[in-house]
Protein backbone atom coordinates (compact mmCIF):
# COMPACT_ATOMS: atom_id res chain seq x y z
CA UNK A 1 0.00 0.00 0.00
CA UNK A 2 1.30 3.43 -0.93
CA UNK A 3 2.13 5.23 2.30
CA UNK A 4 1.47 8.57 0.59
CA UNK A 5 -2.19 7.62 0.21
CA UNK A 6 -2.29 6.39 3.81
CA UNK A 7 -1.24 9.78 5.16
CA UNK A 8 -3.12 11.78 2.54
CA UNK A 9 -0.07 13.49 0.96
CA UNK A 10 -0.18 14.76 -2.59
CA UNK A 11 3.14 14.91 -4.38
CA UNK A 12 2.08 17.95 -6.34
CA UNK A 13 0.79 19.83 -3.33
CA UNK A 14 3.94 19.15 -1.33
CA UNK A 15 6.14 20.60 -4.06
CA UNK A 16 3.91 23.64 -4.45
CA UNK A 17 3.79 24.31 -0.75
CA UNK A 18 7.55 23.98 -0.33
CA UNK A 19 8.17 26.61 -2.99
CA UNK A 20 5.45 29.12 -2.06
CA UNK A 21 5.42 28.92 1.73
CA UNK A 22 7.47 31.22 3.95
CA UNK A 23 10.67 29.94 5.58
CA UNK A 24 9.92 27.70 8.54
CA UNK A 25 11.86 26.20 11.39
CA UNK A 26 14.43 23.65 10.23
CA UNK A 27 12.89 20.99 12.48
CA UNK A 28 9.49 21.40 10.88
CA UNK A 29 8.75 19.21 7.88
CA UNK A 30 7.27 21.30 5.12
CA UNK A 31 4.54 18.88 4.02
CA UNK A 32 0.81 18.48 4.51
CA UNK A 33 0.50 16.15 7.51
CA UNK A 34 -2.34 13.83 8.50
CA UNK A 35 -5.23 14.71 10.80
CA UNK A 36 -4.71 14.34 14.58
CA UNK A 37 -6.83 11.19 14.62
CA UNK A 38 -4.44 9.47 12.23
CA UNK A 39 -1.71 9.45 14.93
CA UNK A 40 -3.42 6.39 16.50
CA UNK A 41 -2.84 4.38 13.35
CA UNK A 42 -1.00 1.13 13.97
CA UNK A 43 1.25 1.77 10.98
CA UNK A 44 2.45 5.39 11.27
CA UNK A 45 4.01 6.93 8.17
CA UNK A 46 7.70 7.80 8.24
CA UNK A 47 8.67 11.47 8.06
CA UNK A 48 8.95 12.78 4.52
CA UNK A 49 11.73 15.09 3.49
CA UNK A 50 11.28 18.12 1.32
CA UNK A 51 11.06 16.92 -2.26
CA UNK A 52 11.69 20.31 -3.83
CA UNK A 53 14.68 20.39 -6.17
CA UNK A 54 17.76 22.05 -4.63
CA UNK A 55 18.69 25.41 -6.05
CA UNK A 56 21.48 25.28 -8.65
CA UNK A 57 24.25 27.83 -8.05
CA UNK A 58 25.12 30.14 -10.87
CA UNK A 59 28.38 29.66 -12.76
CA UNK A 60 29.85 32.80 -11.27
CA UNK A 61 29.05 31.59 -7.71
CA UNK A 62 31.62 28.79 -7.88
CA UNK A 63 34.69 29.84 -9.88
CA UNK A 64 36.44 27.09 -11.73
CA UNK A 65 39.99 26.00 -11.04
CA UNK A 66 41.21 28.06 -13.98
CA UNK A 67 39.43 31.14 -12.64
CA UNK A 68 40.76 30.61 -9.13
CA UNK A 69 44.36 30.28 -10.31
CA UNK A 70 46.35 33.50 -10.23
CA UNK A 71 48.00 34.88 -13.35
CA UNK A 72 51.34 34.45 -11.63
CA UNK A 73 50.83 30.70 -11.17
CA UNK A 74 51.99 29.97 -14.73
CA UNK A 75 55.17 32.07 -14.44
CA UNK A 76 58.42 30.27 -13.64
CA UNK A 77 60.46 33.16 -12.31
CA UNK A 78 64.25 33.02 -12.55
CA UNK A 79 66.23 34.96 -9.97
CA UNK A 80 68.72 36.19 -12.57
CA UNK A 81 67.37 38.63 -15.21
CA UNK A 82 66.64 37.10 -18.61
CA UNK A 83 66.32 38.46 -22.15
CA UNK A 84 63.75 37.26 -24.69
CA UNK A 85 65.49 37.73 -28.05
CA UNK A 86 62.38 37.04 -30.12
CA UNK A 87 58.72 37.92 -29.52
CA UNK A 88 56.07 38.96 -32.05
CA UNK A 89 54.43 41.66 -29.95
CA UNK A 90 52.99 43.58 -32.91
CA UNK A 91 50.60 40.75 -33.84
CA UNK A 92 46.87 40.47 -33.18
CA UNK A 93 47.36 38.21 -30.18
CA UNK A 94 48.68 41.13 -28.10
CA UNK A 95 46.72 44.02 -29.58
CA UNK A 96 44.27 44.29 -26.67
CA UNK A 97 46.38 43.29 -23.66
CA UNK A 98 49.93 44.40 -24.37
CA UNK A 99 50.25 46.36 -21.12
CA UNK A 100 49.29 43.27 -19.12
CA UNK A 101 51.73 41.13 -21.13
CA UNK A 102 54.60 43.51 -20.40
CA UNK A 103 53.66 43.72 -16.72
CA UNK A 104 53.72 39.94 -16.46
CA UNK A 105 57.09 39.90 -18.23
CA UNK A 106 58.43 42.24 -15.55
CA UNK A 107 57.07 39.89 -12.86
CA UNK A 108 58.97 37.06 -14.56
CA UNK A 109 62.22 39.08 -14.21
CA UNK A 110 62.74 39.84 -17.91
CA UNK A 111 65.06 42.80 -18.39
CA UNK A 112 64.75 43.11 -22.20
CA UNK A 113 62.45 41.90 -24.98
CA UNK A 114 63.46 41.96 -28.63
CA UNK A 115 60.41 42.52 -30.87
CA UNK A 116 60.74 40.70 -34.17
CA UNK A 117 60.23 42.70 -37.37
CA UNK A 118 58.58 40.37 -39.88
CA UNK A 119 57.66 42.90 -42.60
CA UNK A 120 58.25 46.53 -43.48
CA UNK A 121 55.00 47.47 -41.74
CA UNK A 122 55.62 45.32 -38.66
CA UNK A 123 59.19 46.62 -38.38
CA UNK A 124 57.92 50.19 -38.30
CA UNK A 125 55.28 49.33 -35.70
CA UNK A 126 57.90 47.58 -33.56
CA UNK A 127 60.22 50.58 -33.51
CA UNK A 128 57.33 52.90 -32.56
CA UNK A 129 56.26 50.55 -29.78
CA UNK A 130 59.80 50.58 -28.39
CA UNK A 131 59.91 54.36 -28.46
CA UNK A 132 56.58 54.72 -26.64
CA UNK A 133 57.28 52.09 -24.00
CA UNK A 134 60.90 53.00 -23.26
CA UNK A 135 60.00 56.68 -23.00
CA UNK A 136 58.03 55.89 -19.85
CA UNK A 137 61.11 54.31 -18.22
CA UNK A 138 59.39 50.98 -17.64
CA UNK A 139 60.72 47.45 -17.55
CA UNK A 140 61.32 45.34 -19.48
CA UNK A 141 63.27 47.43 -21.99
CA UNK A 142 61.99 46.91 -25.53
CA UNK A 143 64.25 46.64 -28.56
CA UNK A 144 63.37 45.56 -32.10
CA UNK A 145 64.65 44.22 -35.38
CA UNK A 146 63.99 45.54 -38.89
CA UNK A 147 63.50 42.96 -41.60
CA UNK A 148 61.19 40.85 -43.73
CA UNK A 149 60.21 37.27 -42.93
CA UNK A 150 60.64 34.84 -45.87
CA UNK A 151 56.85 34.38 -46.00
CA UNK A 152 56.49 38.08 -46.82
CA UNK A 153 59.45 38.27 -49.20
CA UNK A 154 57.40 38.32 -52.40
CA UNK A 155 55.26 41.24 -51.25
CA UNK A 156 58.29 43.20 -50.09
CA UNK A 157 60.08 42.85 -53.42
CA UNK A 158 57.04 44.32 -55.16
CA UNK A 159 57.31 47.43 -52.96
CA UNK A 160 59.12 50.36 -54.50
CA UNK A 161 62.45 51.18 -52.84
CA UNK A 162 61.94 48.42 -50.27
CA UNK A 163 65.67 48.11 -49.62
CA UNK A 164 65.99 51.82 -48.92
CA UNK A 165 62.97 51.69 -46.60
CA UNK A 166 64.51 48.77 -44.76
CA UNK A 167 67.77 50.66 -44.40
CA UNK A 168 65.98 53.67 -42.90
CA UNK A 169 64.12 51.46 -40.43
CA UNK A 170 67.45 49.98 -39.32
CA UNK A 171 68.63 53.46 -38.36
CA UNK A 172 66.04 53.85 -35.59
CA UNK A 173 67.70 54.05 -32.15
CA UNK A 174 65.94 51.00 -30.71
CA UNK A 175 66.62 48.74 -33.71
CA UNK A 176 69.48 46.43 -32.71
CA UNK A 177 69.45 43.83 -35.49
CA UNK A 178 68.35 43.26 -39.09
CA UNK A 179 65.81 40.50 -39.61
CA UNK A 180 64.18 38.32 -39.47
CA UNK A 181 65.29 37.24 -42.91
CA UNK A 182 66.41 33.99 -44.47
CA UNK A 183 64.98 30.96 -46.25
CA UNK A 184 61.83 28.93 -45.60
CA UNK A 185 61.16 26.02 -47.97
CA UNK A 186 58.66 24.46 -45.56
CA UNK A 187 55.51 26.48 -46.26
CA UNK A 188 56.50 28.35 -49.43
CA UNK A 189 54.47 31.56 -49.21
CA UNK A 190 57.08 33.12 -51.52
CA UNK A 191 59.10 31.62 -54.35
CA UNK A 192 62.63 30.29 -54.00
CA UNK A 193 64.12 33.19 -55.95
CA UNK A 194 62.35 35.87 -53.90
CA UNK A 195 63.52 34.38 -50.62
CA UNK A 196 67.14 34.04 -51.68
CA UNK A 197 67.24 37.66 -52.79
CA UNK A 198 65.72 38.74 -49.47
CA UNK A 199 68.46 36.89 -47.60
CA UNK A 200 70.91 39.56 -48.80
CA UNK A 201 68.73 42.50 -47.77
CA UNK A 202 70.60 43.28 -44.60
CA UNK A 203 72.82 45.92 -43.13
CA UNK A 204 76.15 44.53 -41.96
CA UNK A 205 76.41 47.33 -39.46
CA UNK A 206 73.99 45.35 -37.27
CA UNK A 207 73.70 41.74 -36.17
CA UNK A 208 71.46 39.61 -38.37
CA UNK A 209 68.37 37.80 -37.11
CA UNK A 210 68.05 34.73 -39.34
CA UNK A 211 65.23 32.31 -40.14
CA UNK A 212 65.69 28.87 -41.73
CA UNK A 213 63.25 26.01 -42.35
CA UNK A 214 64.04 22.97 -44.53
CA UNK A 215 66.67 24.96 -46.45
CA UNK A 216 69.88 24.18 -44.60
CA UNK A 217 72.22 23.66 -47.56
CA UNK A 218 71.17 26.77 -49.47
CA UNK A 219 71.05 28.79 -46.28
CA UNK A 220 74.55 27.78 -45.23
CA UNK A 221 75.95 28.42 -48.72
CA UNK A 222 74.61 31.98 -48.66
CA UNK A 223 75.89 32.52 -45.13
CA UNK A 224 79.40 31.51 -46.16
CA UNK A 225 79.42 34.08 -48.97
CA UNK A 226 79.42 36.93 -46.48
CA UNK A 227 82.68 38.03 -44.90
CA UNK A 228 82.95 38.48 -41.19
CA UNK A 229 81.95 41.75 -39.58
CA UNK A 230 85.58 42.61 -38.84
CA UNK A 231 86.42 42.59 -42.57
CA UNK A 232 83.64 45.03 -43.35
CA UNK A 233 84.06 47.43 -40.42
CA UNK A 234 87.60 47.24 -38.99
CA UNK A 235 87.48 47.87 -35.27
CA UNK A 236 89.50 47.15 -32.16
CA UNK A 237 86.42 46.10 -30.22
CA UNK A 238 86.72 42.49 -29.11
CA UNK A 239 83.86 40.39 -30.46
CA UNK A 240 83.24 36.94 -31.82
CA UNK A 241 83.60 35.94 -35.46
CA UNK A 242 79.99 36.51 -36.47
CA UNK A 243 76.88 38.18 -35.17
CA UNK A 244 74.28 36.11 -36.94
CA UNK A 245 71.61 34.60 -34.70
CA UNK A 246 69.78 31.57 -36.09
CA UNK A 247 66.55 32.28 -34.29
CA UNK A 248 63.89 29.75 -33.25
CA UNK A 249 66.12 26.76 -33.94
CA UNK A 250 64.10 23.53 -34.30
CA UNK A 251 66.31 21.33 -36.52
CA UNK A 252 66.96 17.88 -35.05
CA UNK A 253 69.98 17.15 -37.26
CA UNK A 254 73.15 17.38 -35.16
CA UNK A 255 75.30 17.89 -38.27
CA UNK A 256 73.27 20.96 -39.26
CA UNK A 257 73.70 22.38 -35.78
CA UNK A 258 77.45 21.79 -35.87
CA UNK A 259 77.68 23.52 -39.26
CA UNK A 260 76.05 26.70 -37.92
CA UNK A 261 78.32 26.64 -34.89
CA UNK A 262 81.38 26.27 -37.13
CA UNK A 263 80.30 29.50 -38.85
CA UNK A 264 80.23 31.22 -35.47
CA UNK A 265 76.46 31.69 -35.32
CA UNK A 266 74.52 32.12 -32.11
CA UNK A 267 71.55 29.76 -31.71
CA UNK A 268 68.16 30.85 -30.34
CA UNK A 269 66.21 28.15 -28.48
CA UNK A 270 62.45 28.36 -27.87
CA UNK A 271 59.77 26.33 -26.13
CA UNK A 272 60.10 23.77 -28.94
CA UNK A 273 62.82 22.09 -26.85
CA UNK A 274 60.23 21.36 -24.12
CA UNK A 275 57.91 19.44 -26.44
CA UNK A 276 58.20 15.75 -25.55
CA UNK A 277 57.16 14.70 -29.03
CA UNK A 278 58.48 17.23 -31.54
CA UNK A 279 61.42 18.56 -29.54
CA UNK A 280 62.71 15.33 -28.04
CA UNK A 281 65.67 14.99 -30.42
CA UNK A 282 66.57 18.68 -30.15
CA UNK A 283 66.60 18.37 -26.36
CA UNK A 284 69.12 15.54 -26.66
CA UNK A 285 71.56 17.55 -28.81
CA UNK A 286 71.03 21.11 -27.57
CA UNK A 287 73.95 20.82 -25.15
CA UNK A 288 76.27 20.72 -28.18
CA UNK A 289 75.77 24.49 -28.30
CA UNK A 290 78.48 26.17 -26.22
CA UNK A 291 76.97 28.33 -23.52
CA UNK A 292 78.66 31.39 -25.03
CA UNK A 293 76.64 30.79 -28.24
CA UNK A 294 73.28 30.08 -26.61
CA UNK A 295 70.35 32.50 -26.59
CA UNK A 296 66.75 32.04 -25.46
CA UNK A 297 63.44 33.28 -26.82
CA UNK A 298 59.71 32.61 -26.72
CA UNK A 299 58.73 33.43 -30.34
CA UNK A 300 55.44 34.47 -28.71
CA UNK A 301 52.58 33.95 -29.32
CA UNK A 302 53.80 30.68 -30.85
CA UNK A 303 55.57 27.61 -29.41
CA UNK A 304 54.15 27.66 -25.89
CA UNK A 305 56.39 25.61 -23.53
CA UNK A 306 55.08 22.11 -22.81
CA UNK A 307 56.82 21.46 -19.50
CA UNK A 308 54.04 23.04 -17.44
CA UNK A 309 50.36 22.12 -17.27
CA UNK A 310 49.41 25.58 -16.08
CA UNK A 311 50.08 27.32 -19.39
CA UNK A 312 46.65 27.76 -20.92
CA UNK A 313 46.86 30.75 -23.26
CA UNK A 314 48.99 31.87 -26.17
CA UNK A 315 52.69 31.98 -25.50
CA UNK A 316 54.10 35.21 -24.06
CA UNK A 317 57.48 36.53 -22.84
CA UNK A 318 56.58 35.75 -19.21
CA UNK A 319 56.88 32.05 -20.06
CA UNK A 320 60.59 32.32 -20.88
CA UNK A 321 61.47 30.80 -17.51
CA UNK A 322 60.12 27.43 -18.64
CA UNK A 323 62.63 27.40 -21.50
CA UNK A 324 65.40 28.19 -19.00
CA UNK A 325 64.20 25.36 -16.77
CA UNK A 326 64.39 22.81 -19.61
CA UNK A 327 67.80 24.00 -20.78
CA UNK A 328 69.16 23.76 -17.25
CA UNK A 329 68.12 20.10 -17.26
CA UNK A 330 69.74 19.51 -20.67
CA UNK A 331 73.03 21.15 -19.66
CA UNK A 332 72.92 19.81 -16.09
CA UNK A 333 73.56 23.27 -14.66
CA UNK A 334 71.51 25.66 -12.55
CA UNK A 335 68.74 27.80 -14.00
CA UNK A 336 70.60 30.91 -12.84
CA UNK A 337 73.64 29.82 -14.87
CA UNK A 338 71.57 29.50 -18.05
CA UNK A 339 69.92 32.86 -17.41
CA UNK A 340 73.22 34.58 -16.68
CA UNK A 341 75.07 33.22 -19.72
CA UNK A 342 72.27 33.84 -22.22
CA UNK A 343 71.77 37.38 -20.92
CA UNK A 344 75.49 38.09 -21.29
CA UNK A 345 75.40 36.72 -24.85
CA UNK A 346 72.47 38.93 -25.81
CA UNK A 347 74.02 42.07 -24.31
CA UNK A 348 77.44 41.44 -25.87
CA UNK A 349 76.19 40.46 -29.34
CA UNK A 350 77.76 43.58 -30.77
CA UNK A 351 74.58 45.53 -31.48
CA UNK A 352 75.35 48.48 -29.23
CA UNK A 353 78.93 48.66 -30.54
CA UNK A 354 78.11 48.30 -34.22
CA UNK A 355 75.44 51.00 -34.09
CA UNK A 356 78.19 53.49 -33.34
CA UNK A 357 80.05 52.69 -36.56
CA UNK A 358 79.59 54.58 -39.80
CA UNK A 359 76.78 52.82 -41.67
CA UNK A 360 77.77 54.40 -44.98
CA UNK A 361 80.90 52.22 -44.98
CA UNK A 362 78.81 49.09 -45.59
CA UNK A 363 76.09 50.43 -47.91
CA UNK A 364 78.03 50.00 -51.21
CA UNK A 365 79.15 46.58 -50.03
CA UNK A 366 75.60 45.35 -49.41
CA UNK A 367 74.31 46.69 -52.72
CA UNK A 368 77.23 45.13 -54.59
CA UNK A 369 76.55 41.73 -53.05
CA UNK A 370 72.82 42.08 -53.72
CA UNK A 371 73.43 42.64 -57.45
CA UNK A 372 76.00 39.84 -57.59
CA UNK A 373 73.65 37.34 -56.00
CA UNK A 374 70.79 38.30 -58.32
CA UNK A 375 73.08 37.62 -61.28
CA UNK A 376 74.15 34.32 -59.72
CA UNK A 377 70.52 33.24 -59.46
CA UNK A 378 70.02 33.70 -63.20
CA UNK A 379 73.04 31.52 -63.98
CA UNK A 380 72.13 28.55 -61.75
CA UNK A 381 68.39 28.98 -61.59
CA UNK A 382 67.47 25.30 -62.03
CA UNK A 383 70.69 23.44 -61.24
CA UNK A 384 73.00 23.16 -58.26
CA UNK A 385 70.91 25.30 -55.94
CA UNK A 386 68.44 22.41 -55.56
CA UNK A 387 70.91 19.62 -54.81
CA UNK A 388 69.37 19.09 -51.39
CA UNK A 389 66.94 16.17 -51.72
CA UNK A 390 64.17 17.62 -49.56
CA UNK A 391 64.31 20.94 -51.38
CA UNK A 392 64.37 19.13 -54.72
CA UNK A 393 61.22 17.20 -53.81
CA UNK A 394 59.43 20.42 -52.90
CA UNK A 395 60.65 22.05 -56.09
CA UNK A 396 59.23 19.20 -58.19
CA UNK A 397 55.84 19.42 -56.52
CA UNK A 398 55.44 23.17 -56.88
CA UNK A 399 56.24 25.51 -59.80
CA UNK A 400 59.26 27.66 -59.03
CA UNK A 401 57.91 30.96 -60.36
CA UNK A 402 54.53 30.88 -58.63
CA UNK A 403 53.40 31.74 -55.13
CA UNK A 404 52.55 28.19 -54.16
CA UNK A 405 50.07 28.22 -51.32
CA UNK A 406 47.41 30.52 -52.83
CA UNK A 407 47.67 28.75 -56.22
CA UNK A 408 47.27 25.33 -54.64
CA UNK A 409 44.05 26.22 -52.85
CA UNK A 410 42.64 27.94 -55.94
CA UNK A 411 43.23 24.78 -58.00
CA UNK A 412 41.79 22.54 -55.28
CA UNK A 413 38.71 24.73 -54.96
CA UNK A 414 38.14 24.78 -58.72
CA UNK A 415 38.47 20.99 -58.92
CA UNK A 416 35.98 20.53 -56.08
CA UNK A 417 33.49 22.85 -57.76
CA UNK A 418 33.78 21.03 -61.11
CA UNK A 419 33.35 17.64 -59.43
CA UNK A 420 30.28 18.79 -57.50
CA UNK A 421 28.72 20.29 -60.63
CA UNK A 422 29.29 17.09 -62.63
CA UNK A 423 27.78 14.86 -59.95
CA UNK A 424 24.79 17.18 -59.64
CA UNK A 425 24.11 16.95 -63.38
CA UNK A 426 24.37 13.15 -63.34
CA UNK A 427 21.98 12.95 -60.39
CA UNK A 428 19.40 15.17 -62.09
CA UNK A 429 19.69 13.14 -65.32
CA UNK A 430 19.01 9.87 -63.51
CA UNK A 431 16.09 11.41 -61.64
CA UNK A 432 14.43 12.61 -64.87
Amino acid sequence: MDYRRAVGISNTSSQTQSVTSKPQNRNTTNVSGPTPSSKTSSNPAPPIKNTAAPSIPKKNDAPSQRQQRSHSDDIHRINSPTIDIGANLTGRAFSNNLDLILKRAEEANLSHILITGTSLKASGEASKLCEQHNGANRLPVLKSTAGVHPHDAGRALETKNWLERLRKLAEFPDVVAVGECGLDYNRMFSTFEQQREMSLARELSLPVFLHERDAHDDFLAILREFPTVEKVIPTTTSRSKRYEVVHCYTDSDANHLDAFLMEGCHIGITGWVTDERRGKVLASIVNRIPLEKLMIETDAPFLTPRNSKNLRRDNEPAYLGWVVKKLAECYNVSEEEIAKRTTENALSSGAHHLKEENMSATTPFVERFFRAFTKRNRLIKNQTIYENKEVLDIHRRYPQDKVVMPSYWVYAGALTLITFSTLNRLYRGQKN
